[in-house]
């Protein structure tokens, strides 16, 4: 993966390529006194208090080159940057494991009995996740959050299509996030990553079905490409065990003595 490339890349074994960037949605300039209330929306957005972990069957999906595959997998979340992904076969077997606690890994081949481990701010874990997608934020960027800490708003505008907003924020990390959130139910819509020169690093369009009285809504499914993702990777939830409590021990692997041990 990058991040999202890489549970591609875990799923179907698929060498990465250098990919397009996508273009920048059209949007158009606030009327006159407009921005406050848009201002105010996304305060109430980030003043959520929503659940902070995850437990979930879900399938994952690549296409690209004429080729489109899924597998099921299950996903085991918990913030800021606690994940775990086991990509199963038809039976529910792990074939392929990936755990992070947001600093550190672990990527297991259950085929060929071999773990890879190291920091995530090492070049192989980059090959899985891009270096501009923090450990800290992996449960955000799944679960249709905003990164935490300090952001400064540069610019609001207004979607050509709808009444959704458009914030270009900054974290302070040499990107910029466009963000385009839902005014009605409180959505983020879409997220993606700018480089300097305004170009597209990473494009991430939610969905979602209904949402009843639930204040902090899940994603049915993201839809991710990007500068370095060639082709389309999707996931869609297919069934929710928990969105709170999810132990401790999901996050830890206890490997046989007879796997091969990979240090990066």
């Amino acid at each position: 993966m990058r991040l999202l490339q890489g549970l591609a890349l875990l799923l179907l074994c698929l060498t990465q390529l250098w990919g397009c960037a996508g273009r920048l949605p059209p949007a158009t300039p606030l009327a006159p006194g407009e921005e406050p209330h848009a201002r105010e929306l996304l305060d109430r957005f980030l003043a959520r208090s929503c659940p902070g972990a995850l437990d979930a069957d879900v399938t994952l999906g690549w296409q690209g080159y004429g080729s489109h595959r899924t597998v099921a997998a299950t996903l085991q979340a918990r913030q800021p940057g606690l994940l775990r992904l086991s990509v199963n076969d038809p039976l529910g077997r792990p074939l392929l494991l990936a755990v992070t606690d947001g600093s550190r890994f672990t990527l297991v081949d259950v085929t060929r009995r071999q773990a890879t481990v190291g920091p995530v701010a090492s070049p192989f874990w980059h090959q899985y996740v891009p270096a501009a997608i923090h450990g800290r934020d992996l449960f955000a960027w799944l679960t249709g959050l905003l990164p935490a800490g300090p952001v400064q708003v540069r610019s609001v505008l207004r979607a050509t299509e709808n009444s959704d907003y458009w914030f270009v924020l900054d974290y302070g990390d040499g990107l910029l996030h466009r963000v385009r959130l839902d005014p009605e139910r409180l959505l983020v819509r879409e997220h993606l990553l700018l480089d300097a020169g305004d170009r597209v690093v990473l494009d991430v369009v939610y969905r979602y079905g209904k949402s009843g009285k639930n204040a902090c809504p899940l994603p049915a499914s993201l839809r991710v490409t990007g500068r370095d993702l060639d082709g389309t990777f999707t996931l869609a939830v297919d069934r929710v065990y928990a969105r709170t409590g999810v132990a401790d021990a999901a996050f830890r692997l206890h490997l046989p003595p007879h796997y091969t041990v990979v240090k990066k």
